[in-house]
């Protein structure tokens, strides 16, 4: 019933999940103040207090079903376009809504990359520096494809 390839990927040790883990375990002896945990890319200080602002405020002002549904699948055209002005502004490109596609996650942008660069058939090869995200090899191997790691200069 479930593809065993699959379920070998899903049930492969994480190092960062087991770091994430660890660091709960710890917060909770020594206390969550005493505990630095980035291992899933968890920020270290609060959000500035215009983010939490626009929250509320997205909250307050927008309807229900539309804050909660959702969109088109490669995003709004009209939130495409402001953050490809965004990009634009500070990086001097030339980018418009078009060349963009929203995901809910940084997961799910990886896997779709990863999925769109894959040709079936073919014997690709995705390289990647270390240190890197583990699930790499996970969404890599989920497509046919091998992951090569290209080891950290340690020297300088």
């Amino acid at each position: 019933m479930v593809s065993e390839k699959m379920h070998t990927l899903g049930t492969k040790k994480s190092t960062i999940r087991t770091i994430f883990e660890y660091g709960k375990k710890r917060a909770a002896e020594v206390g969550a103040e005493n505990v630095y945990d980035f291992s899933i890319g968890n920020p270290n200080v609060p959000a500035p207090e215009a983010v939490k602002t626009a929250i509320i405020d997205i909250l307050n002002t927008v309807d229900t079903c539309e804050l909660h549904g959702y969109t088109i699948a490669p995003g709004l055209p009209q939130v495409r376009e402001t953050i490809a002005a965004s990009i634009n502004r500070r990086f001097g490109t030339n980018f418009a809504g078009k060349n963009l596609f929203m995901t809910s996650g940084a997961a799910a942008a990886i896997t779709i990359c990863f999925k769109a660069l894959h040709e079936d058939g073919a014997d690709d090869e995705f390289i990647t520096f270390a240190p890197y995200f583990p699930e790499y090899g996970c969404f890599v191997e989920s497509v046919g494809s091998k992951l090569s790691v290209v080891p950290a200069n340690t020297e300088d």
